[in-house]
C-alpha cells in the first residue's frame, strides 16, 4: 500500500459536480481493510461504492421525494451498526431488512451522512472519488434502476479472511468461473446474485449500465480494479477522471 497520500480537495468542493456512476473509494482503518489493501498489491483502497444521485433513481413521470438524501452511495456492505444507523438515513424502498430490524447488503445510503459516519466511527479515515465520463444516456439509468430495485434483497459476502475475496477474483478473471450459486451467462441477463462484494456489486451495475464488458463475472473485480491504479477498460467511450483524494467532510 502506498505510503503518503495529498488531499487534492475538499468533500464539500467535490459533493455539487457528483453525478450517477463516479466512484467512491474508501481506506479502512481495521484489520481486514488493511489486509485486503495487502492482498492487492500497491493500494490505497479497501472499499468502492458508486454515486447514485437520487433523480436517477426515480422512473420518469414521478416526482422525486423531497424527504430523501442525495447523493447516494451504491455499495454492499454488512451489518450497520447502530450508532452508523443513527448517522444515516436511508432509501426505504431499496433496503433489505433482517427480523432484527438491522440492514445488510447492497445499500442506498446517503453519502453526506456515509461519510461523517466512517470519520467519526474511525472505520475509514481518507477517500477519493472518480469521476465517470460518458454521453448520457437515459437507458443507461433506466437499466440502473432495474438493478438497483431486482438486487434489493441481496445479502453481502464477507469471507473471514480476505484472501477468499482475492481467490474468488483470480477465478473470476482468469478462470472464467461464475459466482458460486448463479448461472454467469455473459450474453444474456443474468437473474441477481445471491451475495455481493463491494467490487462485485460495482462491476455488475456497470455491466447493467452497458459500461463495462460481460466478458468476466461481476466477481472477477476488487477495488483495485476501480482506482487510478486498475485498468479498467470501460465501453461506449466512457472513461475515469483521477482520484479527487479527501479526509474531512
Amino acid at each position: 500500500m502506498t505510503s503518503h497520500r495529498i488531499r487534492t480537495a475538499t468533500y464539500p468542493d467535490i459533493r455539487p459536480s457528483l453525478q450517477t456512476g463516479d466512484l467512491f473509494l474508501a481506506h479502512g482503518t481495521a484489520d481486514i481493510s488493511e489486509a485486503i489493501e495487502l492482498a492487492e498489491g500497491d493500494c490505497n483502497w479497501s472499499h468502492v461504492g458508486m454515486i447514485v444521485r437520487l433523480a436517477d433513481l426515480i422512473p420518469a413521470g414521478h416526482q422525486v421525494p423531497s424527504d430523501l438524501p442525495d447523493p447516494l452511495l451504491f455499495e454492499a456492505t454488512q451489518m450497520i451498526s447502530d450508532a452508523e444507523r443513527k448517522q444515516e438515513r436511508t432509501v426505504r424502498h431499496l433496503m433489505h431488512t433482517n427480523p432484527d430490524g438491522q440492514y445488510s447488503g447492497p445499500i442506498l445510503v446517503s453519502l453526506d451522512d456515509r461519510i461523517r459516519a466512517d470519520l467519526a466511527l474511525g472505520q475509514y479515515s481518507y477517500f477519493a472519488v472518480r469521476a465517470l465520463h460518458v454521453a448520457p444516456s437515459p437507458a443507461r439509468i433506466t437499466a440502473l434502476q432495474r438493478f438497483a430495485y431486482a438486487i434489493a434483497s441481496a445479502r453481502p459476502r464477507f469471507p473471514g479472511i480476505p484472501w477468499q475475496m482475492i481467490a474468488d477474483a483470480y477465478r473470476g478473471r482468469f478462470e472464467d468461473l461464475p459466482e458460486r450459486g448463479a448461472t454467469w451467462n455473459p450474453k444474456g441477463v443474468n437473474p441477481p446474485l445471491a451475495t455481493y462484494f463491494c467490487a462485485e456489486l460495482v462491476a455488475h451495475s456497470y455491466m447493467r449500465m452497458g459500461l463495462l464488458s460481460r466478458k468476466h463475472p461481476p466477481n472477477g473485480y476488487i477495488p483495485k480494479d476501480f482506482s487510478g491504479a486498475g485498468r479498467l477498460s470501460l465501453l461506449d467511450r466512457a472513461f475515469h477522471g483521477p482520484e479527487c483524494w479527501f479526509d474531512s467532510f
